[in-house]
C-alpha cells in the first residue's frame, strides 16, 4: 500500500516536472522511475574540460514555459543564449551552404535571402517564389510535411530543406510526419496570408532577420542536467522510487500500481508519463483498447557522437551554430553536425572544439545496431570530407537513445483526441508525454505542470 495520492511513473522531464508541481502543490505523491537516474533524455557528461549534453541542449523562448521554470528554481542567471554568429548550413553537392538571413526553416522571406540561398537551384528558386501567387489548400485535412512542402514549394524543397531541416529536427520521415501536429504555425500561415512567404514577411514566423539579437534559444552553463538536477533536489527522497518499473495499473478507484519488484502501491491518481510504447504496457490490464490506440506512435532510435578536435587542425572557421545534411546527399551518414563550441560558452578548451554530430532516425534505422567505434568512423569520415579535417580526434563519446523520438504522423491530432476521449472515461488517471502534444521541453514541462496542478485539485 501507500499513503500517498498519486502516483507519477516515469522520471523523464515530463514526469519530474509533474512531480514538481506536486510537492509544491503539498499533495503527497511517489515517483516511479526504472532508472537510477531522473532526467530521461536530459543528460550532461562533463569529460575532462568539456562539457557534453548527450541529449538536448537548448530551450526554445518562444514557448516559455522552461526558462519560467529556470526562474522559479533560481537558475535565471545561469540561462545563456547562443553565440553569434547563429548561422546554420544546409550541405548541397557535398559543400556548406548558409541559410541566409531573412530565412525561415530556410524559406526566404524577401527577395534578398531568395538570391542568397545557394543551396537550392534557379528553377528551385523560381518554383518557391510560386508560393506567393498559388491559391492555399482549401480544406482543413492534414498533411505530411513533404506534402505541404511540395505543393507549396516544390519538390526540391523537399530534399534541401524539409527533410533535413524539419522531418530533421525529429528524425523522423518527411513523407510520414503531420504538418498539423509538428509545424501548425506554417500551416495557419498558408491558412491566413493565402501565401507562406507573405505570411513570413508581414509576421515572422520563428528566425528570421528580426530575431532578437540574443537569439531564441537558451541552455544553462552547466548543460541541460543543471535543471534537472534542481528539480530533483527539491523533491523528497522518500517520494521517490527509481531503479524500479511500473508494470501495470489496475482499478479505478483506487488504482493499484504494480512495480517490478512485485509491490503493489495504491493511489487515487496516476499520471503516466512514459514513451507511448511503455504507456501502452501499463495501461493494457487496465484500458486495452487506450492502450492500442497509444501504442500506434512509432519512434525512431538516434545516436549521438561527441568528437573534440585541436582547433588548429580545422581551417574552417566554425562561424555559426552547425550544419543538415539531406538525405539525398551521397556518400555522407550523419544527419546533422552541431558545433558546440561555436553554439554555446564555456563548452570546450579554447584550444579545442567540441563538435556533437547524429546518426540515426528513419534515414538510418539501424544504425544503433552498429559498435561505437563503428559509429565514431564512420562520423570522422563525413566530418573530414565537410570539415576537411586531417588528424585523429582529441576525444569521442557516443550517447545511444532506442526509441527516443516520437513520430507524430499524419492524422496524430485526430489519434491524441481518440486518446483523450477514452481517458475521459478514466477519471484520475492522465497521460503526459513528448508522444502526444508536443516533442520539445517546453512543451513537456507545461504538460507536466498543467498535470501535477491538475491532480492536486
Amino acid at each position: 500500500m501507500s499513503n500517498a495520492s498519486v502516483a507519477v511513473i516515469g522520471g523523464g522531464i515530463s514526469g519530474l516536472t509533474a512531480a514538481y508541481q506536486l510537492h509544491k502543490e503539498g499533495t503527497s505523491f511517489v515517483l516511479i522511475e526504472k532508472s537510477d537516474r531522473l532526467g530521461g533524455l536530459i543528460f550532461t557528461e562533463q569529460v575532462a574540460d568539456f562539457t557534453i549534453d548527450a541529449g538536448p541542449d537548448s530551450l526554445l523562448i518562444q514557448k516559455p514555459a522552461a526558462v519560467e521554470l529556470c526562474a522559479e528554481l533560481g537558475l535565471h542567471n545561469q540561462l545563456v543564449p547562443t553565440l553569434q554568429p547563429r548561422t546554420a548550413y544546409i550541405v548541397r553537392n557535398g559543400k556548406l551552404h548558409p541559410i541566409p538571413q531573412g530565412s525561415v526553416f530556410g524559406i526566404p522571406t524577401n527577395l534578398e535571402a531568395l538570391l542568397a540561398s545557394h543551396y537550392l537551384s534557379p528553377q528551385a528558386k523560381i518554383r518557391m517564389a510560386q508560393d506567393l501567387v498559388l491559391p492555399p489548400k482549401t480544406d482543413e485535412s492534414d498533411e505530411s510535411v513533404a506534402s505541404f512542402f511540395r505543393r507549396r514549394f516544390g519538390k526540391e524543397t523537399v530534399d534541401y530543406l524539409a527533410s533535413p531541416l524539419l522531418a530533421g529536427i525529429h528524425a523522423g520521415n518527411v513523407e510520414q510526419l503531420s504538418m498539423q501536429a509538428l509545424f501548425p504555425r506554417l500551416v495557419e500561415a498558408e491558412r491566413r496570408q493565402g501565401s507562406v512567404i507573405r505570411a513570413f514577411r508581414n509576421r515572422p514566423i520563428g528566425p528570421t532577420s528580426t530575431t532578437p539579437t540574443d537569439g531564441l534559444f537558451r541552455s544553462l552553463t552547466g548543460g541541460l542536467q543543471t535543471l534537472t538536477t534542481a528539480l530533483t533536489q527539491l523533491l523528497p527522497n522518500s517520494s521517490v522510487k527509481s531503479g524500479v518499473e511500473a508494470t501495470s495499473i489496475s482499478g479505478p478507484g483506487p488504482f493499484s500500481v504494480t512495480l517490478s519488484s512485485g509491490e503493489n502501491l495504491s493511489f487515487d491518481k496516476v499520471i503516466c508519463a512514459t514513451p507511448a510504447y511503455a504507456t501502452s504496457t501499463i495501461v493494457q490490464s487496465l484500458a486495452p483498447e487506450l492502450s492500442n490506440l497509444i501504442s500506434s506512435i512509432p519512434y525512431t532510435s538516434i545516436a549521438t557522437v561527441a568528437i573534440a578536435y585541436p582547433r588548429a587542425s580545422i581551417d574552417h572557421l566554425l562561424n555559426g551554430s552547425g550544419f543538415v545534411v539531406p538525405e539525398i546527399e551521397p556518400d555522407l551518414s550523419i544527419a546533422a553536425c552541431t558545433w558546440i563550441s561555436s553554439k554555446w560558452p564555456g563548452r570546450s578548451p579554447e584550444s579545442h572544439v567540441l563538435l556533437r554530430s547524429f546518426v540515426g532516425g528513419s534515414r538510418a534505422p539501424q544504425a544503433l545496431n552498429q559498435s561505437d567505434q563503428t559509429l565514431i568512423t564512420t562520423v570522422q569520415h563525413d566530418l573530414r570530407s565537410l570539415l576537411d579535417i586531417r588528424v585523429p580526434a582529441s576525444l569521442a563519446r557516443v550517447y545511444r537513445w532506442p526509441r527516443a523520438n516520437p513520430q507524430p504522423h499524419v492524422g496524430h491530432l485526430e489519434l491524441v483526441a481518440q486518446i483523450d476521449r477514452h481517458l475521459s472515461t478514466y477519471p484520475g488517471l492522465q497521460i503526459i508525454g513528448a508522444a502526444l502534444r508536443g516533442v520539445g521541453i517546453p512543451d513537456c514541462i507545461a504538460a507536466g505542470r498543467a498535470a501535477g496542478h491538475a491532480a492536486a485539485q
